[in-house]
This record gives C-alpha cells, structure tokens and sequence, in this order.
C-alpha cells in the first residue's frame, strides 16, 4: 500500500515537471564541463563529430542559446570535421543540429549534406555507415533512423528527395516482422524495441514527405495520421508491451537503454501519442531519467541489444532530449500526427525552446549563403588518418 501512494506522489511529480528542469540543467551543465578545448565530446571514438553534433543538439533543447560559448565552439567544431566524417551518423546529427542552430552560414553547407546523405543510400532504401551508392544491398535499421529523420529535415533546405523516401517506405513495409510488430538491427533479424522505433520513424518520414508531394506548393498538408496506419498501429502496440513488461520488471533492459529512451521520445513527439500502446511515455522514461541521473549530472546506461555502454555525451544527451521532448521534426508533426498536441512545446517541464521548438511548416530554403561552405579563414583541424569504419560487433562500441 506505501508502495502504490509513493508510486503515485512520484508520477503527479513527474506530470507537474517537478525536479525535470533541475535535471535538464544538472545534465547541461555536464555536457558543458566535459566539452574539450577544441569544442568537441570523444568519448566515443568512432563518431567524434556526431557525438558533438548530438550533444549541441542536447544543449540547444536545454535552452542553451545559439550564442552560448559552448553551443558556438560546438558547430565551429563539427564545421571543421565534416569532411573527414563521410557516414551516416555523423552526418545526418550535423544536419539536425546545424538546422536547429538556423545560421545562414550553413544554408549551402546543409542542402550539400542533405545531397551526400541522398547519394548513399542503399539499393533497398537503407542507410549503412558509409554514405556511398556501392554500400551494397542493405544497410542497417539503426544508421537508416538517424538519415531518414535527417533526410525530412533536409527537405526544408531545398533537397530533392521524394524517390529516397519512397524507396525507404517500401523498405520498412517489406522488412516488418508482422508476428513480433517489429523490426531488428537488420532485415530478417529479431525485433528490438529501439529498432521498431526506428521503422515507425521511417514510416511516419515517408508518409510525411508523400503528403508534401501532394500538395499545392509543396506546402505540408496533414494526411491521414501516421499512427492509424496498419503497421504503425500493430508497431505501436509492440511498444507499449514492451514499456509495461518493463514497469514489471525493474532489471528489464530497456529501463536503462537511454538510446531506445531518445528513439521513444522520437516516435512519441512525431505522431503527436501522449500514450503508446495505453502507457503515457513520457511519464514512463521520465521516473527512470529522474531516479538514475548521477550525481554529477550524467546519465548512464546500456543498449538493451547490444549490451555495451553509454557514457558522457552521448548517453546525457539522450536524457535531455528525451526530457525536453525536443522534437527536431515539428512540420513532420504537423503532417502526420495525431492532433495529440504532444509534438508541440510542453510547458512546464524544461523542454520547447524556442530554437527546437521553431516553427517550421512551409519553411522557405534559408538565405543563400553569403560564403562558401568551409571559407578559408576558417581553421581546419588536420586531417586524420582513415579510421576503418565500425561494423556491428561486440568489439566495436557504437552506442547508436
């Protein structure tokens, strides 16, 4: 009985924002105090201008303004490194978070990305870690999250890329696992919860950029809701068993999985859901975000799937985003969701700036850059030595 009125003081904390925005601003100041003098976050080795680019991105959520040393030194820094990052992670967290940031001096800079992230999709309309046409047949699920929400943003900044997003339609639909309502790191694989985050992504991107193609202008129209789609709708029932298995179960993997914590938060504030599956999500992540923040501000955790760990950057930045329901795809929201009001900016729990939460329905290409896209009276870092390129595999820690 003590059990049940302490669960709920703790949820009516959690739903009037109580402790969130100590949180959000606990974990920014983390992120700022282990940013290095170059203005970048390494602590995963293998996607050094992603992990900076994520946790701008995370900062920019916090309320942090474009001006904020820390956010500044992080775009000179990601500026510097995107020619010696040609993969899909990097690249399309450089795209979200210098469209997030909005200067005009990345206008060129993000429709030449936006066709990079265009020309290295895959045969099947997967993305894999490097963006080259020759990558093969299929990528993987996970890489194919992150370039398909990048790929919709970019879509803002004049990219053309309607056949992209239809083939990746076909890909998701073909690649559903009917019987788990979901879909794992690669075709044919086991389903995973994070994963079937990644195919409701896709699936609402596609729909999305079809609504767009359809209407007058190529102004977005709001279609029919993502969430009513067969698939989506037997993916997101997957969800929230998952989510109630996992209030059962304290040691379930996914209390701690703070990629599938982001990947959640991403499903949720795109098709407009206040519950998944009959479980409201945010309530959901934001007892276990709250409860296991370290002293020092940052979050830790374990990908449910792989099993390795999430440490500094990346791991806080899936915490603030997730706790600032930083939605870096409003018009996308405003095309295909569910009217819920989720995707908007929540008042009262830390999260809604007005940098992630700008409008963007209709957006017009930003100004034409007044400079080339690398000038050069900016410092270049030197270039590094190829790195092999990761491949799934447990001696290759890729928290993505």
């Amino acid at each position: 009985m003590l059990f049940c009125c302490l669960a709920c003081i703790e949820a009516a904390a959690v739903e009037a924002g109580d402790g969130v925005q100590r949180a959000i601003d606990r974990a920014a100041d983390f992120l700022i105090q282990t940013q290095d003098h170059q203005g970048i976050w390494t602590s995963v080795s293998t996607h050094e201008m992603g992990e900076t680019a994520l946790a701008g991105m995370a900062l920019l959520a916090a309320e942090k303004p474009a001006t904020d040393p820390a956010v500044v030194a992080a775009a000179r820094a990601v500026r510097q490194r995107l020619a010696d990052e040609p993969n899909a992670y990097d690249t399309s967290l450089a795209i979200m978070f210098l469209d997030r940031l909005g200067q005009a001096e990345d206008a060129e800079l993000l429709r030449q990305l936006g066709r990079q992230l265009a020309g290295g999709q895959c045969r099947d309309g997967s993305w894999t870690y490097l963006l080259e046409r020759s990558c093969g047949i299929s990528g993987d699920n996970s890489n194919t999250q992150f370039a398909a929400l990048a790929s919709w943003v970019s879509r803002r900044h004049g990219v053309e890329n309607d056949p992209d997003l239809q083939l990746l339609d076909h890909y998701f639909r073909t690649s559903f696992d009917q019987s788990a309502g979901g879909w794992g790191y690669n075709p044919g694989s086991s389903a995973t919860p994070t994963m079937t985050c990644a195919g409701l992504v896709g699936i609402a991107v596609s729909q999305g950029a079809n609504g767009r193609a359809e209407s007058p202008g190529g102004a977005v129209v709001r279609r029919r809701a993502a969430a009513a789609d067969p698939i989506a709708r037997r993916a997101l029932d997957a969800l929230g068993a998952v989510l109630r298995s996992a209030d059962q179960d304290p040691a379930a993997a996914v209390n701690s999985d703070l990629y599938f914590f982001w990947s959640l938060e991403r499903v949720a504030v795109i098709y407009d859901l206040k519950e998944i599956g009959g479980v409201d999500w945010y309530r959901w992540g934001s007892r276990r975000l709250l409860r296991g923040q370290s002293p020092n501000g940052e979050w830790r955790g374990k990908s449910s799937s792989k099993h390795w760990p999430f440490e500094q950057a990346v791991g806080t930045s899936f915490g603030i985003l997730f706790l600032c329901r930083a939605n870096v795809a409003q018009d996308l929201t405003a095309a295909v969701g569910s009217g819920g009001g989720v995707g908007e900016p929540p008042p009262g729990l830390g999260g809604g700036t007005p940098i992630i939460g700008r409008p963007t329905d209709n957006d017009a290409p930003p100004p034409a850059a007044a400079t080339p896209p690398v000038p050069s009276s900016r410092a270049r870092v030197p270039r590094k030595e190829p790195r092999p390129q990761p491949t799934p595999g447990p001696s290759v820690l890729d928290p993505f």
